[in-house]
Parts: C-alpha cells; structure tokens; sequence
C-alpha cells in the first residue's frame, strides 16, 4: 500500500512537472513564433509604407515631364500654325523649367521623323541622330504611350540620363517624330536619399522589365543594372522576406506597380536589422523557460527526497503515513503550480520590457537600457503585474500633477526624431508655468497626434510646427467655466482647412486623408480627452495660413488655488 502511494506520488511530481516544463517550453516557443511573425509583418509594412512615399515621390517627377511632353507639343502646334513668336515663348519656358534643379531634367528636345534632334532645350547643342535609340524605334513602330527608356548616356549630355518619350504627330497625321525629356538618373537617385525612409533601407525605381532606373543605395554600380524581380501578388503588388538580386543581402522586400506607367518602385528593408530586437526577445525566452524547467526539475527532485524521508520515518504507522503523504503531495502540487504561475508572471513582465525593445531596434543605446529594465523587472514581478493591469483599465484617466514644459519638451524631442527632415518644431512655454491637472500619459499621446496631423498638413514642403503653453481662464463648455488653467497650443504653417471640413474636423471616423492612411479618429479622441479632463479643445484653421489646435486644461488643486488668490 505504501508503495502504492509512493508511486503515484512520484508519477504526481513527473506529470506536474512535465505539464509545468512543457507548457513552458511549448508556451515559450509558441510566443518566440508570434512575435517573429508580427515583427516581419510589421517590417513588410514599414516596407510598404516606404514604397508608397517613394511612389508619391515618382508620380511627382512624373507629374513635371507631363508638363513638359505638354510643352513641347503645343510649341510643335504653333509651329505647325505658323505662330514662331508663341513657339518661342513656350521654348523659353521649358528651357527656364528645365534648369530648375527641383525637377532633376537634363534636357527637354524634338526629334524628327527622320531620328535627327530638331530643338533642345540646350543652347547651341550639336545636332545628333537618335534613329538608333530604343525609345525613338518604338515610337516610329507606333507606340503612343510614354515609354521610357534603359539609362543610358547622353550623346549631347555625356550624362547618364533616362528618356522618357512621347511620339509627335507631322501635318496631316502620321509619325511626326519624339519629344524626348532626359532624366539625370544620378541627380535623380540622390534624391531618393532624401526621403524619410531612405537611411539603412534601399529604395528603387525599376522599369517592369527588371531595368533599374534609380537607387537609394550605390547608384554608380547598380543604375541601369537589370534584376530579376520576385513574383507579383495580387494588385501587382509583392511583399517577400528574400535576399537581394543586387547585394546579396536578406531583405524584406515590397514592390509595387506604378499605375498607368511602366515602372515599379520597391523598397528592401535590411532583414537582420529589421529583426535584431527579435533575436534579444529569442534569447531571453529562451533562457527564461529554461530556468522555469529547472526550478521546477528542483521543487520535483526534492519534493523526491522528502517523500522517501518521510516514509521512512513513518514506516510503522503506514495508514497515518499515506494519509500524511497525500495531504503533503497536494500541498506540493499547489506549490509547484504556485511558483509556475508566480513565475510566468515576472516571464510576462520581461516580455513586456522586451516589446519595448523592438520599438527601439535601431537605436543600441536604447536596446541596452530596456535589457536593464528586463532585468529589472523579474525583481519585481507583482509591481509589473500591477502595472500591466493598469494598463488593461487605459480608458480610465489616472490623474496627477504634471508640469506642462516638460512635457512640451520631451515630446519635441521625439518628434525632432520622428516627424522626418522637413518638419521644425519649436517650443514656447516658460518654464514656470503652474502644474496640471491631468494624465500625463494621455496628454502626451494626444499631443503626439496633434502634432503627426500637423506634419501630414504641411505636406510636401514641410514647415514649423510651434509647441506653446500659456496660463488661460477655462472657456465656456468646460468643466469649470473661467476657472484657472493652461491653455496647450499646437500651431502649424501648412495649407490650412476650408471652413466646411473645419466644421466636420472632430466628427469621428471624418478624415480627408487617402484610404488607409487616416482613421478620422485622432480629433475626436483630442476632444474626447479634454472633455474628461474637465477641459476643452478647440480649432482655428484658415486657408494659406496654417492650423492652431487650443487644449485647455485645469491646474492642479494647489496650484489653481494659489491662482485664484
């Protein structure tokens, strides 16, 4: 009977201990899946988000060698008609916009039917034959799309250019010769450089035949390379974890299809970059079961020991001994599950830590610090317990003093880092301003979004965003009207709003954003919190002149009665 129980009690520990070992490891490595998932996910959409700034970028170059293939044609009809005084003047337009350094154009010229340039936009340039020349074969055998062309060099410009061709129509109908717009590819891939995404990640214009026309990253050696190109999904559109055709390196590649022309733009995001903040998270996982695995082989091992004590102590009173068995093994078994569920909870608060270390990936100085609050935290698990349970309750606002120039501050310095080149942001608040009333964490949330709205409305040219505080009366609609508080203020320089989109501004799910680009959420949810802060929120906006956002909040007890006094 004794052996009985002593055996069951063991075959308890073992299925104890393998259920709490292989949840672990099971849980452990089913955790490590989802999050190398969610994080390439989150790569091939950072991918993806750079392709369709890079296309915005293209259709905009596009956009001015329209403008110019307009040009050359309504100069060709005033020739046509006789009007040399008109062609003249349309000439000297195309010849001042085409030294604009903004549209990175060479050279603007007409060739004849016979493949000799008739007109450039290059003062006293010799005449050449481009009958030889791609782009002027496919037009004689009747293409009348733009068609653009491999990079090659100019024989005019000895520059490494692109042509992008229209066909020109003689008297009459029928073939009347090229106009021809040649793209500086190098000027032109310098300028992918610019663009917000283009740091460590490589942005690319190609022709659909693989032909690339413009590169982010080593443009001498790769422009006018031909790559085979990975297969299209659905929308002519793929997204691909796969190693670069052009440098071997693994990428996390998105290509898309330029609607209405025959270019693609792409963008390969470094694979091992992108998931160096995964591999800190594998690793930390991993050693984390281990020790899970370990102290409960440990509890299992000398909860071994001290069944075989006891039964040797008891061996006489074997009924009394069985029954002590029991009551001590169930004990043990709540113990072991006790100290499994104990530990999964400091486990869950180290991969808390490590997510903030994904957010950080790019910045080493940053990864370091969250590895010291990972280690930090599995010292205090119930403190990340609770405030993990705060977090679950994140609708309700947990209030506190808070000093409105820090906060400006540390959110300039954030956007300094996030909001791209082209956007400025200033701070005007003094430094004495009284404290607030109101959670920090939302406020700073709000302000960020404020300021995300400004940058997009400042688009393409960028402008100043000004950060600004000043003590104010609580308006009318408010908590408490004419009561002391701050009055936040987001201002920025863009195009402003017209009065009937000015109106529907805080209407939830209203945006004049594209599809996919904007929820029409981040005004309502402003107001939204101001409204619960016991403040208020309100717009002025004017076209040409820019945005102002107000957020009125009140002070803190101490401080609005020291105003009042």
């Amino acid at each position: 009977m004794i052996r009985l129980r002593r055996r069951t009690a063991i075959a308890f520990l073992a299925v104890t201990w393998m259920t709490v070992a292989g949840g672990t490891l099971l849980g452990g490595q089913a955790y490590i899946a989802h999050t190398r998932h969610d994080q390439e996910q989150e790569a091939l959409n950072r991918a993806e988000a750079a392709a369709r700034s890079l296309e915005q970028y293209l259709l905009r170059t596009l956009e001015a060698i329209d403008l110019f293939h307009d040009m050359v044609q309504r100069r060709q009809a005033l020739l046509t008609a006789g009007d040399t005084a008109g062609a003249a003047a349309i000439a000297a337009q195309i010849i001042a916009l085409a030294s604009d350094e903004r549209f990175n154009i060479l050279q603007v010229a007409t060739v004849g039917a016979d493949g000799w340039t008739t007109w450039t936009s290059t003062p006293d340039a010799p005449r050449v034959n481009l009958s030889d020349r791609e782009h002027f074969i496919v037009h004689e055998h009747g293409l009348t799309e733009m068609f653009v062309s491999a990079p090659l060099v100019g024989r005019q410009s000895q520059r490494q250019t692109v042509q992008f061709t229209r066909p020109l129509s003689k008297t009459g109908g029928g073939f009347g010769g090229v106009a021809v717009v040649s793209l500086d590819a190098t000027a032109f891939s310098k300028g992918l450089q610019t663009l917000p995404f283009a740091g460590r990640d490589a942005l690319i214009v190609v022709r659909q035949d693989g032909t690339i026309i413009a590169r982010s990253r080593d443009p001498e050696d790769t422009v006018g390379r031909r790559i085979e190109m990975p297969g299209k999904g659905p929308h002519h559109v793929t997204r691909a974890r796969t190693v670069s055709a052009i440098d071997g390196v693994e990428r996390f590649i998105y290509r898309r299809d330029v609607d209405g022309t025959p270019l693609a733009t792409g963008v390969g995001l470094d694979a091992s970059a992108e998931l160096a903040s995964f591999e800190i998270i594998r690793k930390a996982v991993n050693v984390s079961t281990i020790g899970v695995v370990l102290l409960s082989l440990t509890l299992a091992l000398l909860a071994l020991l001290w069944i075989e004590r006891r039964r040797a102590e008891h061996n006489l009173q074997a009924a009394l001994a069985s029954l002590e068995s029991s009551q001590r093994m169930d004990a043990l078994g709540r113990l072991v599950s006790g100290v499994a569920h104990d530990f999964n909870h400091v486990l869950q608060a180290v991969l808390s830590g490590a997510h903030f270390i994904q957010k950080s990936s790019a910045d080493p100085e940053a990864v370091g610090r969250y590895a010291r609050m990972i280690a930090a935290a599995a010292q205090r698990g119930a403190s990340v317990t609770r405030r993990l349970l705060s977090l679950a309750r994140c609708d309700r606002l947990e209030l506190e003093a808070v000093e409105p120039r820090a906060v400006l501050d540390g959110i300039a310095e954030l956007l300094h880092h996030t909001l791209g080149h082209n956007a400025r942001v200033v701070v005007k608040a003094s430094p004495e301003l009284p404290m607030v009333l109101t959670d920090r964490r939302q406020l700073e949330a709000t302000l960020v979004n404020l300021a995300i709205n400004a940058r997009d409305a400042m688009q393409p040219r960028g402008g100043t965003i000004t950060l600004s505080a000043a003590l104010s009366r609580l308006p009318a609609g408010s908590a408490s009207p004419d009561a002391p508080g701050l009055c936040l203020t987001v201002r920025d320089t863009g195009a402003g709003m017209e009065p009937d989109i000015l109106d529907r501004a805080r209407e939830p799910f209203f945006t004049t954003k594209p599809r996919g680009e904007g929820t029409g959420l981040g005004l309502t949810m402003a107001n939204g919190f101001a409204e619960q802060s016991g403040g208020a929120l309100a717009i002025e906006s004017e076209l040409g002149r820019g945005t102002t956002v107000h957020l009125w909040l009140p002070l803190a007890p101490a401080m609005a009665e020291e105003q009042l006094a």
